[in-house]
């Protein structure tokens, strides 16, 4: 293995450390499922958003912050459970609202950090 790519696997590797203490601490803090993937989700899709604008051309900032921070701090595979284990339990109104929770302030989240990062982007240009 080349140096650098070393270098990238163990940033890569680090950021995603990150990532999961965050998303840990989150969850000791919130106690409660729900909010936490509420929480989580939506901050990873604001700094996703964000990183889009500010960082469009450079694949290391996107590679550490965006697969390994925010790879880590956010999950798809949580929030498929909750809902399946909602629906499971006849819970189907509770299951809807929450998957259309989920995806509204998440794409409120992303297109808010999209609009951040425009106007970073713009600044620094």
């Amino acid at each position: 293995m080349s140096a650098s790519r070393f270098v990238a696997t163990a940033g890569l590797a680090i950021a995603g450390i990150v990532g999961a203490v965050l998303r840990w601490a989150v969850t000791e803090i919130v106690d409660d499922p729900l909010t936490t993937l509420l929480v989580v989700n939506s901050v990873g899709a604001f700094i996703l958003g964000m990183l889009l604008r500010t960082h469009a051309e450079n694949s290391s900032i996107r590679l550490f912050l965006g697969v390994g921070f925010c790879g880590s701090l956010t999950t798809f595979s949580t929030l498929a459970v909750e809902i399946a284990e909602r629906i499971d339990h006849g819970q189907i109104a509770d299951a809807i609202g929450f998957t259309a929770v989920t995806v509204g302030v998440g794409l409120v989240a992303v297109l808010s950090g999209h609009r951040l990062g425009t106007q970073l982007a713009g600044r620094r240009a």
